[in-house]
């Protein structure tokens, strides 16, 4: 079976027996220095678009006007970028002006760090121009050429060696660290987007406690959303034990702690999904009702499949507890229903039950109401006695 790594090599062969220049760049040169799985490979070349695009069968001009191109080939994509180089950063992010080259360094150049800044050809041989090599053996973060320019180009790029720093337990360089000091006002001309991306893979790290201590030593809370205005909140970011399982937990985590900040503050700045927003709700909620009753079966009840961990993550970090997930998961699996659409009743038996009650919220406090007695065991699932509780409860309810 063919690996990313063979199709990758038989892209480059193709483009090299079409008289071009062609190289396995980034983070998969990176990866495979560090013995870490590779799943996305990104190519370069000193082909321009259209003559890549006549060398295969499939495609896709995704980013054309900045020389990329994806090469869709045995059922995998690849981006293939031109040699280029790059001028101008008025938005901090993409450059105003993108020319294209036919040497490798000169494209290389352009790249945030020196781990980042290699290349491989078909053989196997590693191009490194900047010493990425021996900044990877020295587990140091290390910015191509003049830091300053390349935080000037992209402010995000702070925040990259941060991430990279929380993900593989590097040091950052002398210089590039006083670059990223210098730079870091810079962060709020960032579109909020980016920065949540960064931070979500920072705190979901084996070493992000490490790459916390250095952003907060950074200064860099100082210029987040909601951090920047509650020196109390950072505290707790000092205090924070990881990893997390994204950045919507660790969230959750902190509004628990700092009860003067509640979800919706988070949610609103850092432009959080409805999705995510009804996953924090709902383990904040599950976080409180441990608080006061510990598990039950209530409790595991609660909690989606998918959650249960993510819940135990945040009960060890908030209350210093250990619970298993396997354990709930079984407890959960062993409760008479899963969820409210297992109920042997819904909302239309129970009004052809109670013909006399006007449509209202009452209805809906009806389901809980047997949804819990269900879950508790006290009374079954089945239609027939659910109907006779039903009626036996409003019986007593206007006695």
């Amino acid at each position: 079976m063919q690996t990313i790594d063979d199709v990758a090599k038989k892209i480059i062969a193709t483009l090299n027996e079409a008289g071009f220049q062609a190289y396995i760049v980034g983070g998969a040169v990176r990866d495979k220095l560090l013995n870490k799985p590779v799943n996305d490979i990104d190519l370069a070349t000193d082909a321009t678009p259209t003559e890549v695009t006549a060398l295969f069968e499939h495609v896709i001009p995704v980013g054309i006007e900045h020389g990329t191109v994806i090469v869709r080939a045995d059922h995998l994509s690849f981006e293939v970028t031109t040699f280029r180089e790059e001028a101008g950063y008025s938005d901090f992010r993409h450059p105003d002006e993108v020319s294209y080259v036919t040497d490798l360094t000169t494209d290389l150049s352009r790249r945030d760090f020196t781990m980042n800044a290699m290349a491989e050809n078909k053989q196997g041989t590693i191009i490194d121009p900047f010493d990425g090599k021996a900044d990877l053996q020295a587990r140091l973060i290390r910015a191509v050429g003049e830091p300053l320019e390349r935080f000037q180009e992209d402010p995000l790029r702070i925040l990259r060696a941060l991430r990279f720093a929380s993900q593989l337990g590097f040091m950052i360089e002398t210089n590039t660290y006083e670059a990223m000091q210098t730079r870091l006002p810079l962060i709020t001309a960032l579109a909020i987007e980016r920065v949540r991306v960064e931070l979500d893979k920072l705190i979901q790290a084996e070493n992000c406690r490490m790459g916390l201590h250095q952003a907060e030593a950074l200064g860099l809370f100082d210029y987040l959303p909601v951090f920047k205005d509650s020196p109390s909140l950072i505290m707790k970011v000092r205090a924070s034990e990881c990893p997390f399982n994204g950045l919507t937990d660790w969230f959750v985590y902190l509004a628990y702690l700092e009860k003067q900040f509640d979800l919706s503050t988070f949610i609103k700045a850092y432009k959080l999904s409805n999705k995510d927003k009804q996953v924090m709700n709902d383990l904040d909620d599950t976080l409180m009702f441990y608080q006061s009753t510990g598990v039950s079966d209530r409790l595991v009840y609660q909690l989606d499949k998918a959650s249960i961990h993510r819940f135990c993550v945040l009960v060890f970090h908030i209350f210093g507890e250990n619970l298993s997930p396997d354990d709930l998961l079984d407890q959960k699996q062993a409760l008479p229903i899963q969820s409210r659409q297992e109920l042997a009743v819904d909302g239309h038996d129970l009004r052809r039950l109670l013909t006399d009650k006007a449509p209202g919220p009452w209805l809906r406090e009806l389901i809980e109401v047997i949804e819990q007695n269900v879950v508790s065991g006290s009374l079954p699932n089945k239609k027939r006695a659910i109907e006779e509780w039903v009626k036996w409860y409003y019986q007593s309810e206007n006695a």
